[in-house]
Order: structure tokens, then sequence, then C-alpha cells
């Protein structure tokens, strides 16, 4: 009898699981569900102050922000191959707002046309006459809209409706920077895309530290640096996967200056693990609907119980709720919408094809140009 193969590298691993690692399935679940955790400790205390891993990180990182922080990485590493191989910006586009879209614009139709008019204190009237309803169609686009008229604590301060958003709009960007990427041919060159990681890594230390004044970028740009510097640590990790060794384990240094290389390698070594109840999340991803979802379960549940007060009571409820919520999305939308994502990419890269017949410019968008110089 032959003995197993020794793995040693993350391409060996990768190649090992067919591509698709077993565990990121459930590390997705268990960051949404940190996601959870840390919006109901709000109802309780300043969920960012007393959060350990803010203590623990001297003010650099709470456990929330590391949570999205891990979804940023695995989309990175697990987006990269099929683009890097075929080059097609007009597929691999298709493929992401087939997976982004149909949910968020389910849920902020609810919020709209359902939620919104149950829990504001407007009447329905005044709740649609109001601008600042239509405003949050913008989350569709995704443009962060918070609130809603009418959706105010007992204070009479306005409630945040979906505090988790607000990173879509970042997600979205990431993506598009890594299209145009590959339109320029840097992702076969993977010494340019680690050379731009380490310059957003010490831009994004520079200003953490003050070397850098905090009003030289614009806020927005700040942001997406922080993540982004998470998507990126997953394509270089992808990109130099056959030199970065698969250890058994990695001890957790968290010092900013190396929090994004652990938390990409830590991300992806789960990721590539059999984790357990890897079988029971295999066909169904619910880490994307209980994401979108639990914070509008959660902003009714604050209206319509304002006497919660405990956050583990909070998370007891929203929790389920939310996961109910998200297999429901999951069967009805997500899946659906994912099963048609090959068969919407093909007709839209035919669709630039031709174009490319008329304009050449438009074959680079579907990688056509590196089939002809091979």
């Amino acid at each position: 009898m032959r003995s197993p193969a020794v793995v040693r590298t993350f391409q060996e691993r990768f190649a090992q699981v067919g591509f698709k690692g077993p565990g990121f399935d459930v590390l997705r679940i268990a960051a949404a569900s940190i996601v959870v955790l840390h919006h109901c400790f709000t109802i309780q205390y300043d969920a960012v102050r007393v959060d350990p891993f803010y203590r623990l990180t001297n003010g650099f990182i709470h456990i929330g922000y590391w949570a999205v922080a891990v979804f940023f990485v695995i989309s990175g590493f697990l987006v990269t191959p099929g683009l890097k191989r075929s080059g097609n910006v007009v597929d691999f586009a298709v493929r992401r707002i087939t997976r982004i879209y149909p949910a968020l614009v389910i849920v902020v139709l609810i919020t709209v046309f359902a939620l919104g008019p149950a829990i504001s204190t407007l009447s329905v009237g005044e709740y649609f006459r109001n601008g600042e309803t239509w405003k949050y169609l913008r989350n569709i686009i995704p443009l962060t809209e918070d609130f809603l008229p009418g959706v105010n604590l007992q204070s009479g301060q306005p409630l945040e409706v979906n505090g988790a958003l607000w990173t879509l709009y970042f997600e979205v960007f990431a993506y598009a920077v890594l299209g145009a990427t590959a339109l320029m041919g840097a992702l076969r060159h993977r010494i340019i895309v680690l050379t731009v990681f380490v310059a957003i890594l010490f831009t994004e230390l520079a200003l953490k530290y003050g070397l850098l004044p905090t009003n030289l970028l614009p806020g927005r740009v700040v942001t997406f640096l922080g993540l982004f510097q998470y998507f990126c640590a997953g394509v270089v990790i992808y990109l130099y996967a056959v030199k970065v060794l698969l250890l058994a384990s990695m001890p957790l240094q968290l010092a900013p200056i190396v929090l994004p290389l652990t938390t990409a390698y830590i991300s992806l070594y789960l990721g590539l693990a059999d984790l357990p109840f890897r079988h029971f999340f295999a066909n169904r991803d619910l880490s994307y609907g209980i994401y979108l979802l639990h914070a509008p379960v959660l902003t009714a549940l604050r209206l319509t119980v304002p006497e919660l007060s405990s956050w583990w009571l909070a998370v007891c409820i929203v929790w389920p709720c939310s996961a109910g919520l998200a297999l429901l999305s999951w069967v009805f939308v997500e899946n659906p919408a994912l099963k048609r994502k090959s068969k919407l990419a093909r007709f839209a890269t035919r669709v630039f094809e031709r174009i490319g017949d008329i304009a050449p410019p438009a074959r680079i968008l579907t990688g056509k140009h590196l089939k002809v110089a091979a």
C-alpha cells in the first residue's frame, strides 16, 4: 500500500483537494458568525473598546473587522486562479456580479419596502414621501446609505439599518482593481503584484503610525487600502503558492506589520483543511446570506423589544433567524443565480468578442488577445 504523498506547499494542497478548499465554507460561516456576534455586542457594550482583540493589538483592529478581513483574504485567493488562467475579465465580472448582486438586491428591496414601513415611526405615506427612503436604494450600486426615515431608537437617535453593507462597496472595488490588473497583464508577473502589496502594506502602516498625515488620502481610499491589503495578501499567496510552505502550525503575530500575512496564512491554511461540518456546508454557502441579513434582523429586534439589553440573548435570537433566512436566500435566490453564471458569462464573452471584431481593443476584456499571442 502506497503512503500518501507529503504535501509541503499551498499549491500541492490546493491541487490535492481539487482546487476547492474543503474548509472554506465552514470558515466563511465562522467569519459571518463573528460579525453577528460583534454587532449584537453593541446592544450592551461599546463593541470596539471592550473587544479583547482590539486590546490585544493595541487598538489596531477589532474582531468584527478581522472577520471581514478573513472574507477578503478568501476572496482574493479563490477568484484569482480563473482570472489568471483565462484573462477573461468579462467572464470574471459576470461571475462576481451573479454572486454578489441577486441577494443584495433582494435584501435592499425588502428592507425598503417591507421592513422600513413596519418599523418606522412615520406613517406609510410620510415614509415613502421622504427622500431618505429612496436614497437607501443606493446600497444596490453599492453606495452605502445607513439610515431609513423614522427608524430610531427610543431616544430618537437614528438606528443604522444594516451595518454590514459598507464592506460591499470596497469588495466590488477590490474586484475591479484585480480585473484591471489582469487587463494590464500584471497577474502573469507576480513580482508586480507582490510589489503592489508591499507598497500598500507600508502605506497603511505609515498612516496608522502617523508617519504620513491622515488627511493625505480621502477617507474612503484609506478604508479601501486597509481591506485591500488582506485581499491582496490572498492573491499573493495564490500566485506564490508553489513557494509558500504549508506548515503544521504558525504563531499568530499580532504586530500590525505581519497581521495581513498571518491572517491570510491562517485563513487559507484552515480553508484548505478538512474542518468539521464541512460536508453540511459543502453545497450551501450560507455565509453571505447571514452577513447580509443579520443586521436588519438585529435592527427589527432592537426596535420591537427595546428592553432587550443582553448581547448573548440577542445572538441566540439573531443568529438562527439569520441562518434560516440565509438558507431561503441560498435556495431561492443565490444558488439559482450561480447555476446560470457560466451561461451568462459565455453569453457576455460572445457579445464582447463580436464587439472586438469591430473594435479590436474590446478583445482585451475577453482574454482573446492572450490566446492569439500564444
